[in-house]
This record gives structure tokens, sequence and C-alpha cells, in this order.
């Protein structure tokens, strides 16, 4: 092989711009070892390709019209094709050593109608062979989809038990956690403690006691005894804080209890005195008026007598005498009335002269009571901090009981829960160590185990490799064409010889397609009465081109399905047009 050989093939298929090639500028391809599988393809081309194996532009188009007609033929039905002829012409080449006895017209029109019967019983079968491939093909389309979401959800699951582990493993850690604080309840240092309770709080109630005994300390310090003691009362051996009310009247007291005692005996003598002294002058004022009265009154009686100007008559004594007795019962009325009048006065008098008298020094025993008051709101301060302390820990202990009490509720469910899931896990594991133990039965009695089988069934199978196509299978295919081609042929002029019967070729040609119908000739006896009838041959004939046309129309719509794919890959904006066009795709099916 070299440069010219390749050029002259060049130019004898016409190839454009040959004619002006020079094949000694080629003669490098056929020499270098670089180039070795180059060389082999050009000679493989040079011996396999001549002007039959061109098409010319004309049939190129007829070809791409009948591509997307979805009428080309796919390599799997070629060999079918193949196959099929080939098994055909072996079988009519058996005919030409048969030789029977003429047979009558008769017989000739009944192995007629016969093999037409069965020709179209053929086609029906070869077109359910077709269906039954499509039908094959679409469950293996719907097995890999569910085989692929099997997958996906024992990823899921895989996934969703790993995280189930891991949320099973925080939450015992938070449970050991929980659990270790009420283990070492009471062993847990200071610094780390977690609830209230935890501490000792017997230091703090020695701490609120000194507290207490220094307040009430304060409190003998700053009262004295006598503070609360009023004026007549003898019980003065509690210590009680000074009460607001009528201040002027606690304000009688001394440093100390005799100093108190004698201010109020004086106090006693003043106010007894003021009483009888006032009263005492009033009434010698009064019955001093009066005895001057009684003095003058007597004087002006004297008077009259000695210058005889009294009545004569007895009736005007008596008159006088009753006059002088209502006036003498009116001057007791009055005096009646100036007592209960001066009595009044009299306290009044008394009262005013005893506030006086105890006054004396009012301004210094004012900043006196003050000093109390004040060290009595610091005491009561310092005794409602206290109380406060007191409810903030009884109040603390209370909500620290209820959160302890839900925390041991919450881990008596929770230990409820990891006692029913410590069950479930043994049972998993009895059922576990059962399988195994059936398992190394099998595989000790040689049996695949059942869940290897299902497996199995569930993998994807490995994809078959599909044969390539090179210049040596086709130039083997168009060979095997050709001798049936002579074959055909041959048979021909056989069967146009008078002395070939005619019922020997029909009898032959049953033979055959028994043989590509059942693998084997002699089965036609056990085809069923009523696939020969006729009318069923015709409604099968019809129904199988109906099919034919539907699965063109199948076979264009999934071309047009499989471009809108590709343009859906290139341009993701066009799912409403997909959508669109599988609704269509789907009327198109109904």
């Amino acid at each position: 092989m070299n440069g010219n050989k390749l050029v002259e093939h060049l130019q004898s298929l016409e190839v454009p711009g040959a004619a002006s090639l020079d094949g000694a500028d080629y003669d490098w391809i056929f020499q270098a070892k670089d180039t070795a599988p180059l060389a082999n393809f050009l000679e493989w081309f040079t011996k396999n390709i001549s002007m039959r194996d061109l098409i010319t532009d004309a049939e190129l188009d007829v070809y791409n019209e009948l591509k997307d007609k979805g009428e080309v033929a796919t390599g799997q039905q070629l060999e079918e094709m193949e196959s099929f002829l080939s098994s055909v012409s072996s079988s009519l080449t058996l005919t030409g050593n048969c030789t029977q006895p003429p047979v009558t017209r008769e017989e000739q029109n009944r192995l007629k109608d016969q093999l037409q019967l069965l020709n179209k019983r053929k086609d029906h079968l070869n077109m359910h062979k077709m269906s039954l491939r499509e039908e094959l093909r679409r469950s293996n389309k719907i097995v890999e989809v569910t085989e692929n979401k099997l997958r996906k959800k024992q990823e899921e699951l895989i996934l969703a038990s790993h995280r189930n582990s891991s949320a099973e493993q925080n939450f015992t850690k938070t449970l050991d956690s929980y659990i270790d604080k009420f283990r070492s309840f009471n062993k847990t240092p200071p610094e780390e403690v977690q609830f209230l309770s935890q501490l000792n709080l017997k230091e703090w109630y020695g701490e609120e006691n000194k507290f207490s005994q220094t307040l009430q300390t304060y409190i003998r310090k700053q009262f004295p005894k006598s503070v609360r003691v009023l004026a007549g009362e003898e019980n003065h051996t509690d210590y009680y804080l000074l009460e607001p009310n009528n201040l002027d009247f606690y304000l009688v007291c001394g440093e100390d209890q005799t100093e108190y005692k004698h201010n109020v005996q004086e106090l006693n003598r003043i106010t007894k005195l003021l009483c009888e002294t006032e009263e005492g002058r009033l009434e010698g004022l009064v019955l001093q008026a009066r005895r001057k009265a009684e003095i003058e009154e007597a004087d002006r009686m004297l008077t009259a007598i000695q210058n005889n100007q009294l009545p004569s008559t007895l009736i005007l004594l008596q008159k006088q005498l009753g006059e002088t007795q209502a006036g003498v019962a009116g001057v007791r009325r009055e005096g009646e009335e100036q007592r209960r009048v001066m009595s009044g006065l009299v306290e009044e008098v008394t009262q005013m002269e005893a506030i006086s008298t105890i006054s004396g020094n009012y301004q210094l025993i004012l900043e006196r009571q003050n000093y109390i008051l004040t060290k009595q709101n610091l005491v009561l301060k310092q005794m409602a901090s206290q109380v406060s302390r007191y409810s903030w820990v009884t109040i603390a202990l209370n909500m620290e009981s209820e959160s302890i009490k839900d925390i041991l509720q919450h881990l008596l469910k929770y230990n409820s829960i990891m006692v029913e899931r410590s069950n479930n896990s043994k049972e998993r594991m009895t059922l576990l160590k059962e399988m195994t133990e059936d398992i190394e039965n099998q595989k000790a009695s040689g049996q695949l185990p059942l869940p290897l089988q299902t497996l199995s069934q569930l993998l994807p199978s490995p994809p078959k490799p599909q044969k390539v196509v090179t210049g040596n299978t086709l130039g083997t295919q168009i060979a095997t064409l050709q001798n049936n081609v002579k074959v055909a042929q041959e048979l021909v002029s056989t069967a146009k010889n008078p002395h070939f019967s005619r019922l020997d070729k029909m009898s032959s040609l049953c033979e055959a397609l028994e043989t590509s119908l059942f693998g084997h000739p002699g089965s036609l006896r056990s085809l069923p009465e009523a696939w020969l009838q006729e009318n069923l041959a015709e409604q099968c004939l019809t129904l199988e081109n109906q099919a034919w046309k539907l699965k063109y129309k199948l076979l264009h719509l999934l071309k047009q399905r499989d471009e809108k794919k590709k343009i859906l890959q290139v341009n993701p904006t066009a799912r409403e047009d997909e959508k669109t066009w599988t609704a269509k795709f789907i009327m198109a099916l109904d």
C-alpha cells in the first residue's frame, strides 16, 4: 500500500479535489511506525469502500425524510431481518430435493389460503414480539427508576439511622451529665454546684442568727427600758419601739426610772393643786360678791325701817316677800349655772397650765424624739432586709424543688424510652443472630442467601457490550445478502421448472415458517384451529396495521421528546414548553 493507490482509489470514488492530488506526498503515512493505525484504516478503506457504498444527495435527502418520520430501521431490526432471511434461505434450499406427486387445484387453493393465514399470523406474532420488546423496554425503564428511588430511600434510611444514632449518643451524654449531678448531689464542691439545695445552709443560718443578735443588742442600746412606759403604767419590762401617736404625752421621761416616776408624781400634784386652787379662788370671789350684796340689801332695808318707808299693810308685805323669794330662787339657779361654767373653765385653765408646765424644754425633747424615730426606721429597714432574705431563700428553694421534680419526671420518661429501645435492640440482635446462622447454613449447603438474591435483583445489571460495526462486519452482511439473493434466484428458477411440484413448494414454505416461529418444523398441528379462520386473520391484520401506525407515531413522539430534553438541558427556561409538550404527548397516546 502506498500513496498512489490511495489517490487512485479516491479518484475512482469521484471525490472532489482528488484529481489534483499527488500520491508521492502520502507515502510517508504507510512508512512511519507512529501512523500504523491510520495506515491500516486507509488500507481497509481502499479494499472495502466502492461506489456502491456511496449515496447521492437525493438519496441522502430521502434517508433524512425517512429518519424524520421514524421509518428507518435500527441496527437490532436489521440483524433480525438478516437472521430471518438466512433462515428462510436455508429452509428454501431443502425444497429442491422434495418430490411429491401432483395435487389437485382445490388442494393447492386450500394450501394457499392456509399459507396466507399463516403469513398473517406470523406478522401478527412479529408485531406482538415487537410490542413485548417495547413493553420490556418500558418495564426496564420503570425498574431502573424504581431501583434509583429504592437506592435513594436506602441512602435516606442510612442517613436517618446515622442521625438517630448521633442524637441518641448526644441524649445519652446529656442524661449521664444529669445523672452524675444527682449522684454527686451532696458531694459537689461549692464552686461546681448546680442547685441551691446542694449548698450547706447551716453557715448562712448561723450568720443570720448573729445578725439578729446584733440587731437586738443595737435596739437595747438605742432605746432605754422606759421608752414605751406611759404615765400610770407599771409594766416596763418589754422592749418596744416608740409609736408616733400622741407624741406630747410620751415626752415626760427622764434618764432613768426614778426620775421618770418623780416627774409623773410632780405632774399629778401640780394638776390636782391647780384644780383645787382655781376652784377655791372662784368660789371665794362668788361668795364675796354674794355677801356684799346681802350686806347692801340689809342696809337698804334698815334705812327703810328707820325712815318708816316699809309698807304698812300685810298684803303688800306678803307680795314683797314673794318677790324676794323668787329673786332668791333665781339667784340660786344662776349660781348653779355659774358653778357649771366655772367647772369647765377650771378644766380648761388646768389643762393650759399643765401644758405650759410640762413643756418647758420642748425643743430638746423634740430633737431627742427625732433621733429615736431615725434609729427606729434604721432598725425597721434592717429587719425588713432580713425578712426579705429569708423570703428569697424560701422562694428559691420552692422553685428549685419544682424544677427538680420536673427533671426527675423527664428522666423517668426517658428512662422508660431507653429501656424500650434497649429491649427492641435485643430483639433485633436476636433476629440478626438467627439470620446469620441461616446464612451460614446456606453457605455451607452451597446456596445463595436470600438477602443476596434480593440484592442481585435490585442492583442494575451490567451493561451489555455493543457490537462495533466495522467495515468487515458490513462486508460480511453484504456478502450474506448477496448469497441469499443468489439462493432466491435459484429457487425462482427451480419454481419455474414444470417438474417442480407446487405442493412441495408450499410444504417447504410451511416448514420454514414453522421453523422460524417455533424453532423446529412439524409444530403446525399444535396451533389452535381458530388461528386458521379467515375472519380472525382479517381482524388480526387490521389490529396489526393499527399497531404499526401507533408504533410509528410513538417513535416520532419519542424522538421529539429526546429533542425537547436536549433543548431543556441547553436552555433550562424551556421548562413550561416541555410541560406543554408532555401534555400533548399524553393526549396523543390516548
